[in-house]
């Protein structure tokens, strides 16, 4: 089943009288439960192009349709909605909060849309276990090694189920050892949590382990090993 599709795509921003170029005629078809790595320098517009995939940007030209709702066309309500339901986000540096120790960051996502604190909670205990933090549940970020953090973070991207989690150099800021258990552990997860995901990363390593690859060069989006 398809899930999502990105058609011609392209983004630019305007430069005094010139215009720059981030995206150009992007196209992208995500199955449920696939995991695809997009590659590429800094500056190719990787980030740009998950935030369109996430409804937190939109592009110039082009449309994304996520489980039927096109996301360019839809209001800011809706896709925050979407996001905090169906999408959830992991990034380089894992953006913790860091008055709250490690169940509390997880729930939040939960305690926003609605949920009492007692289920909330108790997701976020179970996840923890998952990600094989059962022991640092009060824990602040500050205690926690960037692995540790980086393992939180993945916890409350998943902690509303969502069918697609989009990744930004999620092994960026970890040493290779690290990294090379935070893929092991996200590749655990999919078979419990069934959730597709796009990975934006220059760990080539981890770009092969994936089910696809992409390449972004100068704004073009391509399919091809890497």
């Amino acid at each position: 089943m398809t899930l999502l599709v990105a058609t011609e795509v392209s983004k630019s921003y305007a430069d005094g009288e010139h215009s720059i170029d981030i995206l150009q005629h992007v196209n992208l078809s995500l199955s449920a439960g696939e995991h695809v790595a997009i590659i590429g320098s800094s500056g190719s517009g990787k980030s740009t192009l998950l935030h369109i995939l996430g409804g937190l940007d939109v592009p110039s030209s082009g449309t994304v349709i996520f489980q039927n709702h096109n996301l360019v066309t839809s209001s800011d309500t809706q896709n925050a909605k979407l996001r905090n339901t169906d999408i959830g986000f992991i990034y380089q540096f894992h953006h913790l909060l860091p008055e709250f120790n490690a169940m509390e960051n997880v729930a939040m996502p939960l305690l926003i849309g609605g949920s009492s604190k007692s289920n909330a909670y108790a997701k976020a205990q179970q996840l923890l276990i998952d990600v094989g933090l059962g022991q640092r549940l009060k824990h602040f970020p500050n205690q926690l090694s960037g692995g540790e953090r980086q393992r939180v973070a993945i916890a409350r991207a998943l902690i509303n189920e969502p069918a697609l989690l989009l990744a930004d150099e999620p092994t960026g800021n970890l040493d290779d050892e690290t990294g090379e258990e935070i893929y092991h552990l996200l590749d655990s997860l999919k078979t419990k949590y069934a959730f597709a995901a796009v990975v934006v990363t220059h760990d080539l390593r981890l770009a092969q382990k994936l089910d696809t690859q992409y390449r972004l060069i100068k704004g073009r989006l391509t399919q091809g090993s890497v």
